[in-house]
């Protein structure tokens, strides 16, 4: 056998041909749920509330300043997360 041959013959297994049906992209909320959501979220950047405990008030950031980049746990790895301060 070649090298390709039982490079292939050994990742076999791990192989899965039957694809995963994506959901569809809709909106949750129908037009009178999503017009209440919008007006409320309108109201709180309004009235310049910030949440608490999301890491997006000052005092909440390491250093006092915005992090560049958060470390977050997918599956068994972590994976840098960079995070663009005009979001």
């Amino acid at each position: 056998d070649s090298l390709d041959e039982l490079i292939a013959d050994d990742q076999q297994h791990n192989i899965r041909y039957e694809p995963t049906a994506v959901p569809a992209e809709t909106c949750p909320f129908n037009t009178e749920a999503q017009n209440v959501f919008m007006d409320a979220l309108h109201n709180v950047i309004e009235a310049g509330i910030i949440p608490e405990n999301f890491g997006l008030q000052e005092d909440e950031w390491e250093g006092g300043s915005y992090p560049d980049s958060e470390l977050i746990k997918v599956g068994r790895k972590v994976v840098r997360i960079d995070l663009p301060f005009n979001v």
